[in-house]
């Protein structure tokens, strides 16, 4: 199954506002608005992944600063790679959620001004 987020024209992601195509009535065509609900559920699961690389994290560094003892060589350089991949996974949750905030506010602002 294709990931409808992650699979656009062009191979890269698509922002949330290329989501969900709507009847335009102006124009007949189709154009594209964000669906709510999948808003929704991108924000609390971005928060959620957030939230639990950010206790990875912390745990991450105490190991690697050397809180809970001395480790072997290998072993230092294997929690090294895992702290390196927490910390672009937790730039990506944080990517999403503030992409996620912006188009909700997008939004509401849209939705006030009418």
């Amino acid at each position: 199954m294709i990931d409808p987020i992650l699979s656009a024209a062009g191979g890269g992601p698509q922002s949330p506002h290329e989501m969900v195509p709507s009847q335009d009535s102006a124009s007949e065509g189709l154009k594209t608005e964000p669906d709510e609900n999948i808003l929704s559920l991108v924000n609390i699961m971005s928060h959620d992944l957030r939230t639990s690389l950010f206790s990875m994290l912390a745990t991450l560094k105490l190991l690697n600063r050397g809180y809970y003892g001395k480790m072997d060589e290998e072993v230092a350089h294997k929690i090294k790679e895992l702290l390196s991949n927490a910390t672009r996974l937790t730039g990506i949750a944080e990517e999403c959620l503030g992409r996620t905030h912006a188009v909700i506010e997008d939004l509401e602002v849209g939705v006030g001004s009418k």
